[in-house]
């Protein structure tokens, strides 16, 4: 099995490879060029490739300094596993363009980062962090409402934290008849007084926040 090598690379050449620490979202680092060194720092220019749902996502020929011998947040791993790496992509690439459905190709983009994080020697600490990652709950900040994603009351939970819901509709100004002119407003909701199910949010392009869940609640 390959293995991360656990000596910090002391000079570095085109081609070298490597893997972010992070395990969301899965990056993988290649260097196209070594301009220099100056004391303990190398000055290279590199390439990131990582997976979106639209297919990959490469980050080209932009500089990165690496300190004693490493890249921050990233671990060195062997050119054939990156080579592995950017074949599996390539092959994600061409399956999620044939894709129309925003569900699936989702889907499939998680499927392919999961193949591509069983390929790493550390891939069962990384998965055990991810599931874990997927797990704590996003707070003050407005997500979109998705399939995968639902009322933080029905969670586990549910009785720390509560849902908002926004909502965008728009109307004629009737002041303004000669522009003609829309206006966008924006409607917030709790669960229990939103008129609408989590589908149709969903469809409608709705955002969602979880807050933690007021003590007069």
């Amino acid at each position: 099995m390959d293995k991360i090598t656990s000596k910090p690379i002391s000079r570095f050449k085109k081609g070298d490879a490597f893997v972010g620490m992070a395990p969301h979202p899965l990056v993988f680092m290649e260097i196209n060029e070594v301009k220099g060194d100056a004391r303990n720092k190398d000055f290279c220019i590199v390439t990131w490739y990582s997976l979106d749902e639209k297919g990959i996502n490469a980050q080209r020929r932009f500089p990165m300094v690496a300190v004693e011998g490493e890249f921050c947040n990233f671990k060195p791993i062997s050119r054939n596993l990156l080579k592995e790496a950017k074949s599996l992509m390539h092959q994600y690439n061409a399956e999620v363009r044939q894709l129309t459905d925003k569900k699936k190709a989702k889907a499939l983009c998680k499927e392919y980062n999961r193949k591509l994080t069983e390929m790493l020697p550390d891939a069962e600490e990384r998965l055990a962090l991810a599931q874990q990652i997927e797990k704590e709950i996003i707070t003050n900040k407005w997500l979109d409402c998705e399939e995968d994603n639902y009322w933080v009351e029905d969670s586990e939970q549910g009785s720390k934290y509560i849902t908002l819901v926004s909502v965008a509709s728009e109307s004629y100004d009737d002041k303004n008849d000669k522009n003609d002119k829309t206006i966008t407003e924006q409607s917030i909701y709790l669960r229990d007084n939103c008129p609408y199910g989590w589908g149709t949010l969903v469809k409608s392009g709705a955002k969602y926040m979880v807050i933690e869940k007021p003590k007069y609640l």
